[in-house]
């Protein structure tokens, strides 16, 4: 308990006894040699960069070297002569090494007045590293001292970033130390970083949760520039591209950006909490990464400032959110504030102790890497109590579902009874069409056991009239399940069903509906009886018109509704009859007619499995669009009419009059078969010279005589 209660604790007290080797390095005090110290330092400024070294020497000895204890002299154009005056007072030869401690500069030379007017050594970003006097991250000269003498060494700084005025002179061995020492460090903080960006992938990896891969990659983009920005690239991955090297830093401080700003929008979940905050960073994430691109091309400088300035916005961005995040009674904000916080408290060091308004208690070279260690272990302590309130929501939330699931399984139960004590003919279907489940219902209205249809197919269940080969009563259900899967909206029509031991159709109103199954989808459908219309027995005559666009579901409707009345006058056979035959001749009326498909087009669509395809291509072509059917009905007691006209150019009706049904059988076609069976049912089927007009005329009373008494629908 106790450990859990000050978990922070002792998580700081472990850090601070990780980094106290920090606090052991001096590289200011050399206590084996006698060499001077860096107070000895003067400087002066060649504004315009063309003073010879001769040159340079007559104006120290006039005086104009400035003596200071400035480290920083910023960013500017002028070429920055340093002069060091070293005394030797011992008796022995000293071998020395003076280190410029800025890896970042684009050329530093070395100049020995017994050496010539020209640099002696010469090391920096604009020169291979390979040929560096010494192998080091920083450019550092080699020396020597003669015994009780005096000597005097200059420097020429040149760079486009800040110039710094921080140079070390040590001893031979003391350098090595300092650079065995310092590589151990490096070492240490580095590898920390490695460790924590592989440890939040691995949690990524276990948990799936977005903002572990996105700390992981944000470490590891943060940790690489850092590399970069302490000469580690230069020196080992790129040694001799001279002309990327001074490119890198702002190249990789943008990308850390980049990835600094997928962190944020992950952590501080923006993406639920502040739709503007969220496409706001999205957004700078593409300025970033454009700008990163666009470094490579402008001039050092400019693209120095261009991510010092985006790097400040970002800032600004960052704690604006962070406050937010408090209202928003978001825990882990606390620790994502503090961690920035470090960090930006760290980048003032860095900034001010060189400048000397502060004082440096030896660690002005180690506050980045220190205050970056503390802001991501405040970050991991912040994913970390998120983890802690996540866990206790999940807690909350399987107390939840234990009595949901009681609920669930009493609603399940009294689903059940009703699903199959229903009166109506309830069934379940996969997104395949196979039925899942039936109740009881379906043995009354159709005769099979519930048992019997499970893995049928649902259009197995739907009634074709012999002769029927296209099937459209099928075409038309598969039309409504495949609209229903893809839009999700609730369909209701009216369909024939197979009875198993009566071969008549049982006509039944079918409602289908989606059922949500987690990833798979589902189907929920409803058949019940029609009711029968109570004033139908009342009817005298009737007769209407309509017209009709080229959807060929409008034939199946338009066919019941011209024969929902004759049950009046006729038995169910003769209503399916006349019914098939109505749906046939509108059907070849759009078609044929309207849409001008040929016999052989539509044979070869229905042979390639691709006729509703066809059929919706050619509804949309604007020629065929506007066309219409019009249909016109007459019923009464002695006769029902039918007038059936299309827009088409008309066809050989005769040549179809005389086909034969047998001969039709004999070629295995699955169309064709309509005017010949309508034909056979209907007492007149007149067309018109033309073939785009049908008078069809069924006697349900035979007339005294058959000549036909004048009406409406002659042609």
């Amino acid at each position: 308990m106790f450990f859990q209660k000050n978990r922070l604790y002792i998580a700081a007290l472990a850090f601070l006894f990780c980094i106290f080797p920090l606090s052991g390095i001096d590289l200011v005090e050399l206590d084996d040699s006698a060499i001077g110290k860096e107070e000895s330092l003067e400087y002066f400024q060649d504004q315009t960069g063309n003073l010879t070294f001769a040159q340079i020497r007559v104006l120290a000895e006039d005086g104009k070297f400035i003596s200071t204890n400035i480290a920083s002299l910023g960013y500017t154009e002028a070429v920055v002569w340093v002069r060091i005056q070293v005394s030797n007072s011992s008796d022995q030869p000293i071998r020395w090494i003076v280190e410029y401690q800025f890896p970042n500069t684009d050329l530093v030379e070395y100049y020995d007045v017994k050496k010539g007017e020209i640099p002696f050594y010469r090391a920096g970003d604009t020169i291979p590293f390979t040929v560096r006097p010494v192998q080091y991250r920083n450019p550092a000269f080699p020396s020597a001292g003669l015994p009780k003498t005096n000597k005097t060494i200059y420097f020429k700084i040149k760079s486009d970033s800040k110039i710094q005025l921080s140079l070390r002179y040590y001893s031979a061995l003391g350098f090595y130390k300092k650079v065995i020492f310092e590589q151990f460090l490096f070492g240490l903080f580095f590898g920390s970083m490695l460790i924590l960006a592989f440890y939040n992938l691995l949690l990524y990896i276990y948990t799936k949760e977005r903002y572990y891969f996105c700390f992981s990659v944000y470490i590891s983009g943060f940790s690489f520039f850092q590399f970069v920005w302490e000469g580690f690239g230069f020196q080992i991955l790129w040694p001799n591209a001279v002309l990327w090297t001074g490119r890198s830093i702002p190249f990789f401080l943008l990308i850390s950006l980049v990835l600094m700003s997928l962190f944020v929008n992950s952590y501080l979940d923006l993406e639920n909490r502040s739709k503007r905050s969220y496409r706001l960073f999205q957004y700078s994430q593409g300025l970033l990464l454009f700008c990163a691109f666009l470094s490579l091309l402008i001039p050092p400088r400019i693209s120095i400032f261009l991510g010092l300035t985006l790097t400040f916005l970002g800032v600004i961005l960052l704690f604006i959110n962070g406050v937010r995040s408090i209202f928003w009674n978001q825990g882990s904000a606390f620790y994502f504030l503090a961690a920035w916080g470090v960090l930006v408290a760290g980048g003032f060091l860095f900034l001010f102790l060189p400048v000397g308004w502060l004082r440096d208690y030896g660690l002005k070279f180690w506050v980045i890497e220190i205050v970056s260690l503390f802001h991501v272990v405040l970050m991991g302590l912040g994913l970390a109590d998120r983890v802690k309130i996540l866990s206790q929501v999940l807690s909350v939330k399987i107390g939840e579902l234990e009595s949901t699931k009681l609920i669930a399984e009493q609603s399940e139960k009294r689903f059940r009874n009703l699903f199959e004590e229903s009166e109506e003919f309830l069934f379940t279907m996969d997104a395949d069409g196979k039925i899942r489940n039936a109740n009881k219902s379906l043995g009354r209205l159709l005769g099979f056991s519930p048992e019997e249809v499970i893995d049928w197919e649902f259009l197995d269940l739907i009634y074709i009239q012999s002769g029927d080969g296209s099937s459209y009563s099928k075409i038309l259900a598969k039309e409504k399940i495949d609209d229903l899967l893809k839009t999700g909206k609730s369909s209701e029509f009216t369909l024939e069903f197979c009875q198993k031991y009566v071969l008549e159709p049982r006509q039944m109103r079918v409602r289908l509906q989606l059922l949500d199954l987690g990833e798979k989808k589902g189907i929920l459908g409803k058949a019940y009886e029609l009711n029968e219309d109570i004033l139908a027995k009342f009817i005298v005559s009737e007769s209407m018109h309509f017209t009709l666009n080229n959807y060929l579901r409008n034939a199946d409707l338009l066919s019941r509704l011209l024969t929902v009345n004759l049950s009046t006058f006729v038995g169910t056979e003769i209503i399916i009859t006349i019914r098939t035959c109505i749906r046939e001749i509108i059907i070849n009326s759009i078609e044929h007619g309207n849409l001008a498909i040929s016999f052989d087009e539509k044979t070869e669509a229905l042979n390639a499995g691709r006729y509703l395809e066809f059929i919706q291509k050619r509804q949309k072509e604007p020629f065929y669009n506007y066309r219409t059917v019009k249909v016109s009905y007459s019923l009464n007691a002695r006769r029902i009419g039918f007038l059936i006209t299309d827009e088409g150019e008309g066809f050989d009706y005769k040549k179809i009059l005389n086909l034969d049904i047998e001969k039709l059988n004999e070629t295995s076609l699955t169309h064709g078969r309509g005017i010949v069976m309508t034909r056979r049912v209907f007492d007149i089927v007149k067309f018109n010279e033309k073939g785009n007009k049908v008078l069809l005329i069924k006697y349900l009373k035979k007339p005294l005589r058959y000549k036909r008494e004048k009406t409406s629908f002659d042609v």
